[in-house]
């Protein structure tokens, strides 16, 4: 099966923005695992939504890094321009055609995913911008220099919310805010 490959890479391919920070590859998240916890936030946020496609959400997720199999993991630190920013989506957009050119339905959820198209698209932009949140602030507790990221994500974590403008999810990420980092939408 053709996706075996591209699933066993993504469990090799360790977060470049992590081992620029100085985090050892052998305790870097790897893409396959950020994907997983990206996966379970989206699917916590949304689990009281009733107009939210579920089964949208967890395809999203899962499918939402999978070009990284192709074109491996480019850090958000080497895309200083949007010039920068729509090479690495074409570059996306091309190798998740080239992994899902046999399964059109795959394609249509990472293309939707890709484009930004619905709200699903958006309530995973903010699954993956608060499960690196949330893996920066675990590194931090573990001393490594990540303070960049997690300010970052959790200001992005805090605009999303607000874009996306569903009280089933502002409420849980508000918590999460709260508990985890101390702060408020």
């Amino acid at each position: 099966m053709i996706y075996e490959k591209y699933l066993g890479t993504l469990k090799n391919i360790p977060r470049v923005g992590w081992l620029q920070r100085e985090i050892p590859k052998d305790i870097a998240e790897t893409v396959a695992e950020h994907t997983f916890e990206v996966t379970f936030w989206s699917l916590w946020l949304t689990s009281e939504c009733t107009s939210i496609d579920r089964y949208e959400i967890l395809a999203m997720a899962i499918l939402h890094d999978f070009a990284e199999s192709i074109i491996g993991d480019i850090p958000r630190s080497a895309l200083h321009n949007n010039y920068l920013k729509d090479i690495k989506k074409n570059y996306e957009m091309n190798a998740g055609n080239i992994i899902f050119r046999e399964d059109p339905s795959l394609g249509n959820i990472y293309k939707k995913y890709m484009d930004g198209e619905n709200i699903e698209a958006l309530i995973i932009e903010l699954a993956d911008e608060l499960s690196t949140a949330i893996q920066s602030y675990r590194y931090k507790k573990l001393g490594y220099p990540t303070d960049d990221i997690l300010e970052k994500t959790i200001k992005n974590v805090i605009l999303l919310t607000k874009k996306v403008k569903l009280q089933c999810i502002q409420g849980k990420v508000s918590k999460i805010l709260k508990e985890i980092f101390n702060k408020k939408i």
